[in-house]
């Protein structure tokens, strides 16, 4: 199988199952290795949803706008241990290259020796992407 076809199987499958297990919007368009939910818990962040060359992948909320940004450092700062133990990952703050105000809040996962089928791989990735937000909002909620 192509990576590309790959790639776009999984971010597909992803979408259908973070829509029919969630009450988050995932709306994957088809021909990109990433795509952007919608806002989320009111403010102005979106999760991102992402995989590049058959065996990397990423998970994050991130904004552009330098109050989110700033909540987002916060969460990082103040509750990166607690995330990191309920999602069962290494929590990341990644900063734009080229927008300043651009801020990560990220889950990188790599699959490059993974034995795990598609299947597995999806299931997995939308099981830690639910860690995730229901950590963010036992912050906010």
């Amino acid at each position: 199988m192509q990576e590309a076809n790959y790639e776009q199987l999984f971010l597909e499958a992803v979408s259908n199952k973070i829509n029919s297990e969630t009450d988050y919007t995932a709306n994957y368009g088809g021909s990109r290795d990433y795509f952007v939910g919608y806002q989320y818990l009111k403010m102005n962040w979106r999760f991102v949803f992402v995989y590049k060359n058959y065996h990397h992948a990423e998970l994050f909320i991130e904004s552009y706008q330098k109050e989110v940004a700033d909540k987002i450092q916060s969460v990082f700062d103040l509750y990166k241990d607690n995330i990191e133990l309920l999602v069962g990952h290494k929590l990341h703050l990644v900063p734009g290259s080229r927008n300043p105000f651009l801020l990560r809040l990220m889950i990188k996962l790599d699959y490059q020796d993974s034995e795990l089928t598609l299947d597995e791989r999806v299931q997995e990735y939308v099981d830690i992407f639910k860690k995730f937000k229901s950590s963010l909002e036992l912050i906010f909620i």
